[in-house]
């Protein structure tokens, strides 16, 4: 009799245990779980460049950087923002002789998109064809001073980014779907390794 108590004490304190993992499991998994994040694309007239020269002529300052993931949503309005996100200078292509800036150096640069909360649900405005920069990949951008925010923005929505490291994956299939922007890109790619 006494052993058969023990059995069962034992089958009681097992299933417990895998009530309480099984309970650990499925909260840690609902936790963890992030939400879709619906886009929208905001239109409007954007100038359009054909070349390299003239973008690097246009911008304030052009750097290659790698992008980190210290961004932060700003709302001007509640239907207009843009988003700060830290990056990480390479090297300096062109200098804003305004400001002084070196290799290494992590630098706010204003991208033209923003969040909102949609009854609970996240959504993503963007401007101009723009992807967003991704965490860890290597980019040329053309920055423009906006002393409004006090920071560089990326000028020219889609025209202002360019992946270096083929990284994108959000970049490579607007790209393929814009004929403009593939061009470009690749004239960008190969004026800019011609100058380095």
């Amino acid at each position: 009799m006494l052993s058969l108590l023990k059995g069962r004490k034992y089958l009681v304190f097992l299933l417990l245990g895998v009530i309480i993992l099984a309970a650990f499991f499925i909260t840690n998994q609902f936790r963890n779980k992030t939400l879709a994040i619906e886009d929208y694309e905001i239109l409007g007239n954007l100038i359009t460049y054909d070349t390299y020269e003239e973008l690097e002529e246009i911008a304030h300052l052009v750097i290659e950087v790698t992008a980190t993931d210290d961004s932060k949503n700003v709302l001007t309005a509640t239907d207009n923002g843009y988003t700060l996100t830290k990056v990480i200078v390479k090297h300096i292509v062109k200098e804003d002789k305004n400001n002084e800036m070196k290799k290494g150096e992590k630098i706010e640069v204003a991208e033209p998109f923003f969040l909102v909360d949609n009854d609970g649900k996240p959504v993503r405005y963007t401007y101009a064809d723009y992807t967003p920069l991704e965490k860890g990949n290597h980019y040329l951008l053309f920055l423009w001073f906006d002393e409004k925010i006090g920071s560089y923005y990326i000028y020219g929505g889609y025209q202002g980014k360019y992946n270096l490291d083929s990284k994108d994956k959000k970049e490579k299939e607007k790209s393929d779907h814009n004929e403009h922007y593939r061009k470009l890109k690749q004239e960008v790619k190969t004026k800019h390794n011609e100058k380095k």
